[in-house]
């Protein structure tokens, strides 16, 4: 059968048979569309949402690190809107950072028979009644071992400033790819989209006398966890969204404090990670 330059050689066009013992006459596993399995030359893949700990396999060379540090959660404020507040007490909680991401090829024989693995817990909600408000917690840290981490996001902040997201600060072995996590707008604007790292919760605003109030979604993440909306009320307690698994951050929330209203920020989404031997 001829092969024409261009386009995909599939198995008919080299072999009639595969039958018999060992490998003669064998072709890699193709897919359907007769093109190399995906799984073809990987010899291990470890997956983990929770800590635990990596056994290294008995055949491979290189690794294939892919991991993203947990989403900060949002913050909380019920001070606005309360009768003879003082001038400029308004309510601006952020939205949680999202967490960042990190993809590192190192030599298996840097790594020991076993390693530590643990998945960064996304912030915990936070919650205002009245009062002094809260701030969001922070992402926790993914890690394989003592070689690779990927950072956390911040939480959510009442300070009028952006909640940053987990940052691309440390240099491995073989960097692949590395993207800080989405950062929560103190603006009250739609937090910016990312493709491998967690995405920015939404922020809320609330007036000092109720009025006007606004609150923005989370941004959203190609291939990781997306962020919260942020939550907004000066009637009724309010709940912000919580991030995506795989570091997406939290909402924050903002009601006033009459009648004992609740303010509760969006938890934080936990971390990830993924480790490919070949």
């Amino acid at each position: 059968m001829a092969i024409n330059v261009g386009n995909n050689a599939l198995a008919s066009d080299f072999i009639s048979s595969s039958s018999g013992a060992g490998d003669s006459g064998k072709v890699a596993k193709l897919n359907s569309q007769g093109k190399l399995d995906s799984s073809f030359g990987v010899s291990d893949v470890q997956e983990f949402t929770a800590n635990g700990t990596w056994t290294k396999p008995t055949s491979g060379t290189w690794v294939l690190v892919e991991m993203i540090g947990g989403g900060g959660s949002g913050a909380a404020s019920s001070r606005a809107g309360t009768a003879g507040a003082p001038s400029g007490v308004n309510s601006i909680p952020t939205g949680g950072g999202g967490g960042e991401s990190r993809v590192e090829l190192i030599p298996l024989f840097l790594l020991g028979a076993t390693e530590a693995v643990t998945v960064g817990a996304g912030g915990a909600a936070v919650t205002s009644t009245g009062g002094p408000p809260t701030n969001g917690n922070n992402g926790g840290q993914t890690s394989l071992g003592s070689l690779i981490t990927a950072d956390g996001g911040d939480g959510g902040n009442n300070a009028g400033n952006d909640a940053a997201g987990g940052g691309v600060t440390a240099t491995y072995y073989n960097s692949v790819k590395q993207e800080s996590g989405g950062k929560a707008d103190k603006d009250v604007i739609p937090s910016p989209n990312t493709i491998f790292s967690g995405a920015g919760g939404g922020s809320a605003f609330l007036e000092q006398d109720g009025s006007p109030q606004s609150s923005s979604v989370g941004g959203t993440s190609t291939h990781a966890g997306s962020g919260g909306a942020g939550a907004v009320s000066s009637v009724v307690s309010v709940t912000a969204v919580s991030g995506g698994v795989r570091g997406g951050g939290g909402g924050g929330a903002a009601t006033n404090q009459s009648g004992g209203r609740i303010a509760t920020s969006g938890a934080g989404g936990r971390g990830y990670i993924r480790i490919t031997v070949f």
